[in-house]
């Protein structure tokens, strides 16, 4: 017997939000970043971030997800870790 690694990946459509229901569904994305980061999950956390700002850019979650990144990076740069900083800095831009 072999092990298999599964991986997932979160896979949003690309279209602006049109109803109210699509929107609480970028909400519940939004909550399960938030989840993931609580429970120590960061990289699960940032690439949720990561996919709701950059397929939803004008949407209120994008502008979230864009603070909770800037804080991040600003936690990996008081723990030292510029590098990791730096690569989030840079993205955002």
């Amino acid at each position: 017997m072999t092990a298999r690694t599964v991986t997932a990946t979160l896979d949003i459509n690309t279209s602006l939000p049109s109803t109210q229901s699509e929107y609480a569904i970028l909400d519940h994305f939004l909550a399960m970043a938030r989840a993931y980061r609580v429970e120590g999950s960061v990289f699960n956390a940032m690439d949720i971030l990561w996919k709701l700002v950059e397929s939803y850019p004008d949407t209120p979650q994008a502008e979230e997800s864009k603070n909770t990144l800037l804080e991040i990076a600003v936690q990996y740069e008081r723990d030292g870790l510029r590098h990791p900083a730096y690569a989030i800095y840079e993205r955002l831009l």
